[in-house]
């Protein structure tokens, strides 16, 4: 054996002893930096939430990437958090509740508390440990009142005494378009027909969503217990309807699971994570859409309105219902050329059951 081969033979093998002995693999020390990665992107995150806690709004709008998904400045932080904070008080007990990994980013949901307030962050740091991605379901301009209550109320009542058509009367213009009088006395009846009579129903939660209160009821049909989610704006005209079954042994799917879900996957498109962004799709969707149709997707659109800059959720365009059975999120998409409405539908597993995209058409 010439000498040449003896040293590089001798090296591997005085590597392979050096490992041993510290009793560590590549892949153990792969770990050991995905973990130092997660905890550093933890530590961005929660350093983030206590400037904004603490009112240090513009350190907070540092902490953002040149190119977030949407664009936060020091004002916004103060017109959303300041007026929480005076009504309900101060930030405290924030909480890591839940996180996911991709292949560019963290993505992390924390609780936290306005006095009794209960409010969800969803936070994206990238794997330059840089904030790319802020929402939260806070919005201090939404505060229940009475009548809310009293409207959300009336529609169920109207509903148990088959009035159907005078619970379509509390909709808002756009729901009037998508939920008849028919849907309500279908929904209705297919609860009645399977589990029996309605007996009574409760309130189970509050919860502001996008720029709607969201009121969560509990009912009885027979012995089944059903929920119920009614929506409605600051004019007290519901925006929205939705009802399933309810499990204790099942995780209830809350909007804000369904629009961190539709968020995700779009993160996902738009970093070029296109296995990552399969990933969440429904069984049935993944049976017909691979990776590779994903980048197809984005391609096309790009072709046809320019190179995507970001995306942001028109709120005035959400949509649930039970027709489908889904959540769909309709966001206004900025491209170099022209402006695009990209929707991503969510089933009650969290799952994207679709996608599409079209013109985008602001009325003024």
């Amino acid at each position: 054996m010439k000498l040449k081969q003896l040293t590089i033979l001798l090296t591997v093998i005085l590597l392979v002893v050096i490992l041993s002995a510290c009793g560590e693999t590549v892949s153990e020390i792969d770990e050991e930096n995905r973990e130092t990665a997660r905890d550093e992107a933890v530590q961005t995150a929660e350093d983030f939430l206590t400037l904004l806690g603490e009112e240090e709004f513009e350190q907070a709008a540092s902490l953002f990437n040149e190119n977030p998904i949407r664009e936060w400045t020091a004002e916004d932080f103060e017109d959303l958090f300041v007026p929480t904070a005076e009504t309900y008080g101060g930030l405290a007990e924030i909480q890591l509740v839940e996180e996911e990994e991709g292949t560019s980013v963290f993505d992390f949901v924390f609780e936290g508390n306005f006095g009794v307030r209960t409010v969800l962050f969803y936070i994206g740091i990238n794997r330059s440990n840089e904030v790319f991605n802020f929402r939260t379901n806070i919005n201090p301009d939404l505060q229940f009142s009475d009548s809310t209550h009293e409207v959300a109320e009336a529609f169920l009542d109207f509903a148990n005494e088959g009035e159907f058509e005078e619970a379509a009367d509390l909709f808002d213009d756009n729901m009037e378009l998508e939920i008849t009088s028919e849907d309500i006395a279908a929904d209705w009846r297919n609860f009645e027909e399977e589990y029996g009579a309605f007996t009574q129903f409760n309130l189970y939660e509050e919860q502001t969503f996008s720029s709607d209160y969201s009121l969560i009821y509990v009912g009885a049909f027979g012995e089944q217990l059903v929920l119920f989610n009614v929506y409605l704006n600051e004019d007290n005209e519901i925006t929205g309807y939705y009802s399933r079954i309810y499990n204790e042994e099942e995780d209830y799917i809350y909007p804000e699971e369904a629009h961190q879900t539709a968020d995700d996957f779009l993160t996902r498109i738009v970093e070029e994570d296109f296995e990552d962004a399969a990933d969440l799709l429904s069984e049935e969707a993944e049976t017909d859409t691979t990776p590779e149709d994903l980048e197809r997707w984005r391609n096309n659109i790009e072709q046809e309105y320019g190179e995507l800059v970001r995306f942001e959720l028109d709120h005035e365009e959400d949509y649930y219902g039970p027709p489908a059975g889904n959540y769909a999120f309709v966001y206004e998409g900025e491209f170099t050329e022209q402006n695009a409405a990209v929707i991503v539908y969510v089933n009650q597993e969290n799952e994207v059951s679709g996608y599409r995209h079209s013109d985008f058409e602001r009325e003024e």
